[in-house]
């Protein structure tokens, strides 16, 4: 269950994976880089996933 307010729910929130995908690898590091320099302020990083947004700027992990 997500949050009522949940950006996902106007568009302005995705959750990516792309083949290949693995914590801490290079293309994870490069794709964390080029969201921030493209205009996305939420980076989420979870262990099979990570949440980009425009929201308000900030950073969490929930990797394991």
């Amino acid at each position: 269950d997500g949050a009522k307010s949940s950006q996902h729910l106007s568009g302005l929130a995705a959750d990516l994976t792309w083949d290949g995908f693995r914590v801490g690898s290079e293309s994870y590091a490069n794709f964390i880089s080029l969201a921030r320099r493209i205009g996305f302020r939420g980076i989420g990083m979870y262990n099979s996933f990570i949440h980009v947004d425009v929201g308000p700027e900030r950073v969490w992990d929930k990797r394991g």
